[in-house]
């Protein structure tokens, strides 16, 4: 059976120091020194730093196509009265969508009236206390994120 033990040694320039003790009795040691761990450090945080907004674009553009693909379905399903398609289209296509998002907030749907309340409050359209108005009597409904977003509305006003 193999052990293995982790000793450091801040003083000599080794960060860390693997001894496996194998059972054949040939001990075998390894020596990582401050310099190679910094280094592996660097490679992994540049490594992000170079690749994640690569990988970040790459997603959007997945996604965006994903859209593209589902949107004429989509369309299709609001304009015979689908609620849930019509809200798909509100979050993905708002400027184009937003008569249909406000349609659905007036008749009473839940989701609609917080991403309508929410869309107001961050581009100040209208009235603060109307869209916080929505945004009230869909937590009122239910709605979890709405009943979230208005928990968090009064805490950072109880220590404002």
């Amino acid at each position: 059976m193999n052990v293995a033990t982790m000793d450091t040694a801040p003083r000599s320039g080794k960060a860390l120091t693997i001894t496996e003790h194998r059972a054949n009795g040939l001990d075998r040691t390894y020596v990582v020194t401050r310099r190679a761990l910094l280094t592996g450090l660097g490679v992994v945080v540049v490594g992000f730093l170079l690749f994640g907004p690569f990988m970040d674009a790459v997603s959007k553009k997945y996604h965006r196509e994903e859209f593209e693909a589902m949107r004429p379905k989509m369309e299709l399903l609001a304009g015979q009265g689908q609620d849930e398609a019509a809200l798909w289209l509100s979050q993905h296509y708002f400027e184009e969508n937003k008569q249909r998002l406000a349609a659905l907030a007036a008749k009473g749907n839940a989701e609609a009236m917080f991403m309508q309340g929410v869309r107001m409050r961050m581009a100040k359209d209208g009235s603060d206390a109307a869209a916080m108005a929505l945004i009230e009597r869909a937590a009122a409904m239910g709605y979890a994120p709405a009943m979230t977003y208005v928990e968090h509305d009064i805490h950072l006003k109880s220590t404002q």
